[in-house]
């Protein structure tokens, strides 16, 4: 199986190497091990694909970071105490909403309209949506973390939905992004 990894981040290469699979097996008519590869790779996605966005969402703040102040100390200081210790309690994920998006927002000084007038405008993204997201996946990735990843029933969850939630996720990082490279 040949796969286009080297154009895509980690997750969207392990997708695609998922897909491929799930399409081998399922030609080979192993459906018992498609289904099962569904099963086990659904819990992989979820909790890869949010330690991903979490990685690209510290490097995002602290290159913004870098950039605003001189003053290494309070590099540091973010670095080690808000980015390293600090990045699950920015949000409330069990707002199940946007609204888990709002207390980083408030953190930062970004007025919730401002970021969804900016994302649409700039970007023809609904912030609303996108948060949603960020915020389901966040919540769902605790979840399995914190109460046994091998029993969790994640019920009809699809990876189709995970990566649903994966890519709108990463668009709240594009939109952060460029909003803090605007001010």
């Amino acid at each position: 199986m040949e796969t286009s990894q080297e154009n895509t981040n980690p997750v969207e290469g392990s997708i695609e190497n998922y897909d491929e699979l799930k399409e081998f097996l399922v030609k080979q008519k192993k459906f018992y091990y498609a289904a099962q590869l569904n099963h086990d790779f659904v819990k992989v996605l979820m909790i890869s694909s949010f330690s991903y966005i979490e990685d690209q969402f510290q490097t995002m703040l602290k290159t913004w970071v870098e950039r605003v102040t001189i003053n290494q100390h309070l590099q540091e200081y973010v670095k080690n105490k808000i980015l390293a210790r600090g990045f699950y309690q920015s949000f409330d994920f069990k707002a199940e909403s946007a609204g888990g998006f709002n207390p980083f927002l408030k953190a930062i000084g970004i007025e919730k309209e401002e970021i969804k007038s900016f994302a649409f405008k700039k970007k023809n993204y609904d912030w609303k949506d996108c948060a949603e997201a960020f915020i389901s996946l966040g919540m769902k990735r605790n979840t399995m973390v914190h109460n046994n990843y091998l029993e969790q029933d994640l019920g009809e969850v699809t990876v189709e939905e995970i990566t649903e939630l994966f890519r709108d996720s990463m668009k709240v990082i594009e939109i952060l992004r460029d909003y803090l490279n605007s001010v």
